[in-house]
This record gives structure tokens, C-alpha cells and sequence, in this order.
């Protein structure tokens, strides 16, 4: 149950009307209604959303609407960013998008407040680098990238390969199955217990690597000219023990009791590679005066990378990275020492305070006392951990003693036998059988292909083995009991294996009448050639096919538990589905032109504060900015010639907002979370009006590869009718809808809130002016589901909050000042309870302090 919210009470209530688990894996549904122009929405949820908006009023829904479901709302806001876009060419200028700032509305009573967040000027870093790099040397940057260079990285780059960065060289785009990372989490320590005890390191594709490699070689060639002297670390022809060897002579000396006063700080990064913003690793490339075109090379490296997390062996989740630079990427060590290289010019980094020590000789205890509470920096003692040698070089030395104590000598063994070469000469080799490729391919699942070759040799224990063996006298099939458990009735003649592989072929439009075992591996072997799509589809089904068919028959031999064929269908698919969510496609596939044309997005580009906007030509604005806490409906700030506007309405419903009339713009993006409370649900809606661009958004939707399950489309449709029944029945005796159960709730959360501020002194907060509401039929207070706290004094809001253990979100994410953080206002009682006990405590902290 996806319920983290305060929502809990009611969806308990209704627990006996519906299902409320709504998985997000699965992969889109195949057949929905083929006749509606979004195909994959199930007409169970088409209707249920259409009822719900004509019951709660907030949203214009008539049949020449079109409705078009997606994972969420940034899956829809990408779908609408690409209808709304041009066709992109190459000497063409992204379309504009912008949005008001702030990003998220801070009510009435802050409605002048104006965005402190500024671009990074590369004319500013210009004149700060002062470099003049010779231009010959940057022009050969841009130059495409040859067959010579990929073979000198790669000497085994296949042809697909060679054909994929020559692509990326002409067309400066890279599809998102060839940057796509799995982030790998290696312990810091031996025994972590928390998130930062993990260091995250990004496993990059070959294909990806194949490309960067040559960029780093290129851009290495001129660091020596561009770096500081004082920046040794990834810049070639220095070494970092230079700037070892130099501290260490710094504070040579400083244990010493007589000495003169001196004082060294040492300052850690904190999470260096993880906080770089991708604007200001631009704006230093843009003013080194690199080439565009070589930008644009190393922009679409880092901006378009895709991420999936290891987690005891399964990769979880698919999204996209907002900051930062991966370590394990080769590019990332010349992004960050370029970084590094303004950060050292200007002295302004950011020091890891639980990191940074002091250290001291020859100075007073009170002199010392008074330094250490002006830097908040911790007492150090030499020598400093970082200066040991690499665990690497340690276990190279205990390596060279133990050769030395066990044999007389440091050198290693020259014998020419070893593991691979013994099992090389006594294993038997024969040819290769022509299925092979159909259980080992670059996407197979190492024990599912095992299960398969066993299964094709005939070696799994199967119930007719085991008899003839002596072992048992059953021999009864046991999923159906209609034959002998052969292998061969097993995964082809039982009616449940039969039933299982003709919904297989179904999903993926195939027919073909039922066949024997004996036929099915040369069928499959001449008909699943190559590297489409479809190909790796089938190939993973079938493995995971017959996986799950053995699975099952040992779950209800041993285990007495027994799925229907809908459940494993449902298995097979979120196993497929999560395989081609990083799936590497050949560059030669007829889909990978039309994919790229569709999916990149250098057709778009955010450019900030609607309100500072003052470009000519095309632009989009985000209306009602994403997530907008008070969910009120409002107007376009540019309103010019040319605009595109998309509404995002997530927060316009009864429990956070009266509804004053019906919303009828052209674009209005919805959120299924937003208006149930069922928290995580990734299910979202847009109701658009023009044919064209919801056409263009379902196309998006089809080759993004990631959708909403039918079974997911059909338990929300349920919750959507629960709602709207409950809401369309009235009586005096009737309980809370669920719209008059949040917005009770909601204004008695604030009520505890403005409590609290009122006492605190410390805090203020907006004050929003009621109004009357269609669905409720009377004068509300809003009730947003966010609350922006403000200091009184211009203090770091986020800061201040943090040091009493409140984890909030700080303006500056939002285009707004530091003494604004955002506070949900969602949360569970017990949580929203500590929150409002620590934030009412805060007045004496800073009394004390201040």
C-alpha cells in the first residue's frame, strides 16, 4: 500500500472498495483501445479521470479533449516540452522555456519577492582565467572523431560501434541506452550503516567510454595551459604527491611546544564530484573558448546521462540526473579539475565542515578557542589521514615481503601454467550448437540462460528423469496431471506452459500455431536473428519463459504455493521491462534513427525567471510552475507573441484550494498522487486540446519505453470512481468525502503551524485570502500542501532548520532567496508532530546564539 501520507485513515476506510497497490514497473500495456488516439490508456481510467474533473469542476474534460497518461508528471512535462518543439536542426537556437520565479508560489503576501539566483557570466570567467590558448590547437577539438582514434582506445571496436561515435561526431546527440550508468554503491568503511558510508561509483558503458576517451585525450593535451601550478591532481605531467610532499613541509614542525604562531586549515570538499552544476561547468568551457561544437560533445555527455542503482544485484529505478558529475566517467576528473581551477582563483570553496581540521603551533589556547569558533573547524592532530599510502600500494609492498620471505625473492612467478591454460587442455571442445546465441546475448540474465541450457540438454530433474533413475515413482505432471513430466511436456505441452507462451507471443504481435520441444529451439534460432528490438525482446521472454515455468512447478512441489497465468505473464513482463530499460541498441537498427530524432532534446533549453525574460522568438512558459504548493490557477507573465504556455494544475483540487471554475487551457498536466494522497503512484495525466501536439506526446510516450501498465491504469481507474462516487452521494448522515476529509485535515495542520510560528518569533508565513468554492459551495481557506517559512532576520532558513534536525528544501532551489525553505505539509502525523515540536524549539537556540 502506497500510503506514506496522511491519507492513511481514509483509504482504510475504503480499503473494501478497492485496491490500493499500484505498481509502476510493468511495462506499457499493448492493447488498450486501439480506436483513442493515446492508444495504451485503458477506457476504465479515461473514464474515471473524465468523471472525477466533472465532478470536482477544476478542469474542462469534453469529448474533443484528448487524455494522455504517463509515469508521473516529468514524464508528461518531457512529452509536452517535445510536441510543443520544432523540429530541431543544427544552426538553430533551442526553443526558450521559462517559468515565474519563484519556481513555487509564495502567496500574496510575497508576490514582489524577486529571484537572487544569477547565470554564471563566462565573460566574468573569462577575464578570471585570462588564458590565451593557441587557435589552432582548440580548432582541432572540434574536428570529427576518425576510425584511427576508436581503434586506438578500442582495438576490438566492432563496426556498430565505430558507426555510433562517428554518429555522435556528426549529430553531437547520444541515445539514452548508450549513457545510460549503473551506479555501483562501495562501502567506505567495513561496516556502513548509513547512505554516506557508500561511495557511488558510475559503471559507464563501452560504447559511452569508446567516445569520452577520445574527448578527454583531446582536452588533456592543453590542461597544462589552462590549470593553475597548484592544481596537481588528473592534470597530466604533475603528480599529487608534489602537493603531499609540499604541505607536509608546511606543517613540518608543529608539534614542537616552542615555536612561533602559525596556523594551517584542512578543508574537504563535500560530495566534490556530486554538487557541480551543469550550468557552471558550461559557462567555464564557453569561457575557455573552446569550440561549440566541442561543447555541445561534452554538454550531452553529462546532461543526458540516465542512471539505474545496484542493489543486491538488481538494478532499481531509471532517471535522470539534475547536477553533478559521475565518478568512474573518464571525462569527470578533467570536468572537475576545471572546476577546481575557478574555485582555486576565486577562494570561495565550499568546505565539508565534519571534515576540516585545524591545526595549530605557538598560539594561545584563547587565540586558538576564538579561531576555531569563527571557522566552527575541529582540532587536528598530524599526521593527517589523507597523507598514508593507498591501500593499493600497501598491499603492493605486503605482497613484495611475502615473495621475498616465502621464496628469496621479490620477483613473481614466471611458470606459464596457470588456471585458464590447465582448463584449456583437459576439457573437451566441440562445435558450437547453432542455439547458442539464443541464451547467451548481451542482455541475457545469467541464471535464467543457465536454467535454459539445462533445459535444452535435457539435465533438469524432471520428474521422468528422476524415475528412470530410481529416485521416485511419481512422474505425474505436476502443474497440469495430465502426462508424464517430461521435459518436453514440461515446457511445451502442458496446457499452463502453452497458455503462458501464446500470451507471450500475443504481446508482442506474433502468431504461431503451438509446436513441439524438439521444433522450438531451431524455430527460435532462424527466427530471432540479429540485433532489433524485437529480437532482444523474445530472446529475454523466452529465457525468462522457461524460468519461470520450472519456478513455478518447484514453488508448488515444495512450497504448495501456485500462481495464475495472468501472474506470471505479469512477472515475465516486469523482467523484460526492466531489462530494455538500459537495453544497448544496435546503431544499424531501422528504430535508432527515429528514436533519436524523437528523443533528443536539444530542441529545448531552460533559461530561468519568466519575469527577467527578454529574448525575441519562440518560447514556452510553465504556468502554474510544477508542484505549485497553493495550486491556484494563474496567468502567463511573458503573454507575448509566439508563446506556448503548458499549465501544470497538480495541486487544483478541494483539499489544497477553493475551485473557483473550471480550468480550460490548451495543456493541463495532472498528477494521480496529487489528487488521492497515495503517495509514489507514478501515474499522470495531460488533457490537451489540439490533435497535433497530443499526437506528438503519444508518439513520445511510445519510443520513451517506459509506461503505464494496464493493471496499474485499471486500480487507479478504481480509485479515481471510488472518489467520484463518494463525492456524488450526500446525506445526512453521510462520513467526509475524501476532498472534505483532506481539507480538514490540511487546515488543521495549519492551524498548528501558524501556532507555533506565532509563538516562535522566528519565522513568518504567507497569508493566502479565501475565496468561494464551486465544489464545496461556500468560502474556503486554501490549504496548501507546501508551507514557505521565511526568517525574520535574513538568516539561512535551510541552515537554521537543518541544525535542529529538519531536513527542508532551501529557496535557492527555487529561484528565491536563503531565508525561505519550502515544508511539506503530507507528511504522517507522528512526523508532522516532530516537526512542529523541534520547530517551536528553536526560538531558544537562537535567543541563545544570536
Amino acid at each position: 500500500m502506497s500510503l506514506n501520507t496522511m491519507y492513511q485513515p481514509y483509504w482504510r476506510r475504503m480499503g473494501d472498495k478497492c485496491t490500493v497497490v499500484i505498481p509502476g514497473r510493468d511495462l506499457m500495456s499493448y492493447f488498450s483501445d486501439p480506436g483513442n488516439l493515446c492508444w495504451f490508456l485503458m477506457p476504465e481510467l479515461d473514464d474515471a479521470i473524465r468523471r472525477l474533473h466533472r465532478v470536482v469542476g477544476n478542469a474542462v474534460v469534453d469529448d474533443d479533449r484528448y487524455v494522455i497518461v504517463g509515469t508521473g508528471s516529468t514524464q508528461l512535462f518531457q512529452a509536452v516540452l517535445y510536441a510543443l518543439s520544432s523540429p530541431h536542426k543544427p544552426d538553430t537556437e533551442p526553443l526558450s522555456v521559462v517559468a515565474a520565479a519563484p519556481f513555487y508560489s509564495l502567496g500574496t503576501a510575497d508576490s514582489n519577492v524577486k529571484s537572487n539566483v544569477k547565470d554564471n557570466d563566462p565573460i566574468i570567467l573569462k577575464n578570471l582565467l585570462n588564458l590565451n590558448l593557441p587557435g589552432e590547437a582548440l580548432a582541432d577539438l572540434a574536428k570529427d572523431i576518425t576510425v584511427e582514434e576508436i581503434k586506438d582506445h578500442y582495438f576490438y571496436s566492432s563496426e556498430d560501434v565505430i558507426k555510433v561515435d562517428k554518429f555522435f561526431s556528426r549529430k553531437s546527440y547520444m541515445l539514452h541506452a548508450f549513457n545510460s550508468t549503473i551506479i555501483a554503491l562501495v562501502p567506505k568503511i567495513t561496516n556502513p550503516s548509513k547512505v554516506k558510508d557508500y561511495r557511488p561509483i558510475s559503471c559507464c558503458l563501452v560504447v559511452y567510454k569508446s567516445i569520452t576517451k577520445i574527448l578527454v585525450k583531446r582536452l588533456t593535451n592543453l590542461l597544462l595551459e589552462m590549470i593553475t601550478p597548484n592544481q596537481s591532481t588528473f592534470v597530466k605531467g604533475r603528480t599529487i604527491i608534489d602537493n603531499t610532499l609540499f604541505t607536509q613541509e608546511l606543517v613540518k614542525g608543529y608539534e614542537r611546544k616552542s615555536i612561533s604562531p602559525r596556523c594551517a586549515l584542512k578543508i574537504d570538499l563535500q560530495k566534490a564530484f556530486n554538487f557541480l552544476h551543469w550550468e557552471f561547468i558550461s559557462s567555464i568551457l564557453k569561457a575557455i573558448e573552446l569550440p561549440p561544437k566541442f561543447i555541445v560533445w561534452i554538454e550531452a555527455c553529462f546532461t543526458e546521462a540516465r542512471y539505474s542503482i545496484s542493489f543486491n544485484g538488481s538494478l532499481i529505478s531509471y532517471f535522470k540526473g539534475e547536477r553533478g558529475i559521475r565518478q568512474g566517467d573518464p571525462l569527470s576528473p578533467i570536468l572537475f579539475v576545471l572546476a577546481m581551477n575557478i574555485l582555486s582563483r576565486i577562494l570561495n570553496i565550499a568546505a565539508a565542515r565534519a571534515k576540516s581540521e585545524l591545526f595549530a603551533a605557538g598560539i594561545s589556547l584563547r587565540t586558538l578557542e576564538n579561531i576555531k569558533l569563527s571557522t566552527s573547524f575541529n582540532y587536528g592532530l598530524l599526521p593527517v589521514r589523507q597523507f598514508l599510502l593507498p591501500q593499493a600500494v600497501i598491499n603492493r609492498i605486503n605482497q613484495l615481503c611475502s615473495r621475498f620471505l616465502w621464496k628469496g625473492s621479490d620477483t613473481a612467478s614466471t611458470g606459464s601454467m596457470n588456471t585458464k591454460i590447465i582448463w584449456e587442455e583437459i576439457r573437451i571442445k566441440r562445435d558450437k550448437v547453432p542455439w547458442h546465441k539464443l541464451i547467451w546475448f548481451p542482455l541475457h540474465i545469467p541464471k535464467f540462460s543457465i536454467i535454459t541450457w539445462m533445459t535444452i540438454l535435457d539435465r533438469l530433474p524432471t520428474r521422468e528423469r528422476l524415475t528412470r533413475m530410481g529416485i521416485t515413482t511419481v512422474d505425474s505432471c505436476v502443474l497440469c496431471n495430465e502426462a508424464i513430466e517430461s521435459r518436453n511436456h514440461l515446457f511445451a505441452d502442458c496446457t499452463l506452459a502453452a497458455s503462458l507462451w501464446k500470451e507471450i507471443l500475443n504481446l508482442n504481435h506474433l502468431i504461431k500455431p503451438p509446436m513441439s520441444w524438439d521444433n522450438m529451439p531451431a524455430w527460435a534460432s532462424n527466427s530471432w536473428k540479429g540485433k532489433s528490438l524485437l529480437t532482444s525482446i523474445m530472446k529475454i521472454a523466452w529465457c525468462t519463459f522457461i524460468y519461470t515455468v520450472w519456478e513455478e512447478r518447484n514453488m508448488r512441489l515444495f512450497q504448495g504455493r501456485a500462481r495464475s497465468v495472468e501472474e506470471m505473464l505479469n512477472s515475465i513482463k516486469e523482467i523484460v521491462g526492466a531489462q530494455l530499460r538500459n537495453r544497448d541498441l544496435n546503431s544499424l537498427d531501422h528504430s535508432y534513427p527515429k528514436e533519436t530524432e524523437f528523443l533528443r532534446s536539444g530542441m529545448y533549453k531552460w533559461v530561468g525567471d519568466a519575469y527577467t525574460f527578454d529574448r525575441d522568438g519562440a518560447y514556452m512558459e510553465c504556468v502554474t510552475s510544477p508542484n505549485n504548493p497553493d495550486g491556484t490557477i494563474r496567468e502567463a507573465v511573458v503573454n507575448r507573441e509566439g508563446g506556448k504556455l503548458i499549465h501544470d494544475l497538480a495541486y487544483y483540487w478541494p483539499q489544497y484550494t477553493p475551485i473557483t471554475g473550471k480550468a480550460d487551457n490548451d495543456i493541463m498536466l495532472f498528477t494521480f498522487s496529487k489528487a488521492t494522497g497515495h503517495a509514489g503512484s507514478r501515474i499522470g495525466w495531460a488533457i490537451v486540446k489540439d490533435k497535433e501536439v497530443a499526437t506528438k506526446m503519444v508518439k513520445y510516450m511510445e519510443l520513451s519505453s517506459i509506461g503505464v501498465s494496464k493493471e496499474s491504469q485499471l486500480r487507479a481507474a478504481k480509485i479515481l470512481d471510488v472518489i467520484a462516487e463518494d463525492c456524488s452521494n450526500s446525506g445526512p448522515d453521510k462520513e467526509e468525502n475524501f476532498f472534505e476529509y483532506g481539507h480538514h485535515l490540511m487546515s488543521e495542520r495549519w492551524e498548528k503551524l501558524r501556532e507555533v510560528v506565532k509563538h516562535n518569533g522566528v519565522f513568518s508565513l504567507p497569508k493566502y485570502p479565501r475565496d468561494f468554492c464551486n465544489f464545496t459551495g461556500k468560502e474556503t481557506d486554501p490549504s496548501p500542501a507546501f508551507a514557505w517559512l521565511k526568517t525574520k532576520d535574513g538568516l539561512n532558513c535551510d541552515n537554521l532548520l537543518r541544525e535542529s534536525k529538519i531536513v527542508t528544501r532551501g529557496g535557492t532551489n527555487f529561484g528565491v532567496d536563503l531565508d525561505y525553505t519550502r515544508i511539506s505539509m503530507l507528511s504522517l502525523d507522528e512526523e508532522f508532530n516532530l516537526f512542529l515540536e523541534r520547530l517551536g524549539a528553536i526560538k531558544g537556540n537562537i535567543n541563545g546564539n544570536y
